[in-house]
């Protein structure tokens, strides 16, 4: 019984040691920079601009009960993005993305008669 209890703790040290030693050459090798890391890259993008509210709703403008509204309209977005390295621990990323910004002004005047422009036509 003896043999049988010294052989278990000898296995179960010599798996304790075998797992910090890996552990340790682990830590002590650090993380090495993938190949991907090292270079600067761009990614385009296309995407679509739905308004989800008018920017403006005025009442009582010019008369009482009339009504300004402007609003943005739908319109397609491009860009892209751009990441590289600026040294093994720095990284700089930067996003931009242009819409062709189209507005609306609708003019409701007291008789309901409605009026639309867009701004600078």
């Amino acid at each position: 019984m003896r043999t049988d209890s010294w052989s278990a703790s000898l296995s179960r040290f010599a798996r304790a040691v075998t797992v910090g030693t890996g552990c340790l050459v682990c830590f002590a090798a650090g993380p090495q920079p993938l190949a991907a890391q090292k270079t600067t890259e761009f990614t385009p993008f296309i995407g679509m601009y739905f308004p989800m509210m008018d920017v403006l709703d005025e009442r009582d403008v010019v008369a009482a009960g009339d009504r300004r509204v402007v609003k943005h309209n739908r319109a397609v977005v491009f860009g892209g993005r751009v990441g590289g390295t600026v040294t093994d621990r720095v990284l700089f990323e930067a996003v931009f993305g242009y819409a062709s910004g189209k507005g609306e002004v609708v003019y409701t005047d007291p008789s309901n008669v409605e009026t639309r422009t867009e701004p600078g036509a």
